[in-house]
């Protein structure tokens, strides 16, 4: 082989040695701590009226005229370590919020009585979680994200009627999911938006049991 025969090759060689440190550099940019707060609107997906009726039913109490409020405000604070580009853990502490009911009872096991107010409040909260996150780089500054995790809440009950109260209370575990989209302003700073959804929250003895969302956006910090 000729001298000259050889450059195209050593060319090559050169390209391919002056990509491996970007590569590295690109997943080196993409690992390390980060910490973050979001923000947004939880919803109970089983706490309806006609859920809350039957609930009621099975007491033996009729009841009529029954509104409930299944949104509220749900926050986290997370942090977590990203390892690649593609695959992150991320954990922390987590308020659901509190959903109202109010309904009319009219009868007890079938006996008409005098009509009594019922008030109800189911409240979501001092919960913990940790999540397994898979990473789908779009752009250089936009990126998809879905995450697969377990959760512990404490779920409490308050009732009211008649000027009589009752409460109880329950903390479980079971899975999170969820899926989001992350948008870097800067090297550090970056916007997420996710849909999350805790399964089957609450204690179906005591407190009631429902899947719960939190659609939120939060701001993320990434240590260097």
């Amino acid at each position: 082989m000729k001298p000259k025969n050889l450059i195209p090759a050593f060319s090559l060689l050169g390209i391919t040695l002056l990509s491996v440190p970007a590569a590295h550099a690109a997943d080196a940019a993409a690992t390390g701590w980060y910490g973050g707060i979001s923000v947004g609107q939880s919803k109970a997906q089983d706490f309806s009226a006609s859920d809350f009726d039957s609930t009621l039913a099975q007491g033996g109490l009729t009841a009529s005229g029954t509104s409930v409020d299944d949104t509220d405000t749900g926050w986290k604070l997370f942090a977590g370590y990203q390892f690649n580009r593609y695959f992150a853990v991320e954990g922390g502490y987590l308020d659901l919020g509190r959903f109202d009911a109010h309904t009319t009872v009219t009868a007890v096991d079938g006996s008409p009585i005098t009509p009594t107010s019922v008030d109800a409040s189911v409240k979501v909260k001092d919960g913990l979680f940790i999540d397994a996150v898979g990473i789908l780089p779009i752009t250089e500054q936009f990126s998809a994200f879905g995450k697969l995790g377990v959760y512990s809440l404490k779920t409490e009950i308050s009732a009211s009627a008649g000027g009589r109260s009752a409460s109880d209370s329950a903390r479980n575990s079971d899975l999170t999911y969820g899926l989001g989209v992350n948008y870097a302003f800067t090297k550090e700073l970056a916007l997420r938006a996710e849909w999350e959804r805790f399964h089957k929250v609450g204690d179906s003895d005591k407190t009631g049991q429902s899947d719960v969302d939190l659609l939120s956006l939060g701001l993320t910090y990434r240590f260097y």
